[in-house]
């Protein structure tokens, strides 16, 4: 369960960063 919140963690602000980096 703790693993699998981690991995949503990282997806989601793996995810910000592309969007950020397309925005910019």
């Amino acid at each position: 369960m703790y693993r699998d919140l981690v991995f949503l963690l990282c997806v989601i602000l793996i995810s910000q960063m592309c969007w950020l980096m397309k925005v910019l």
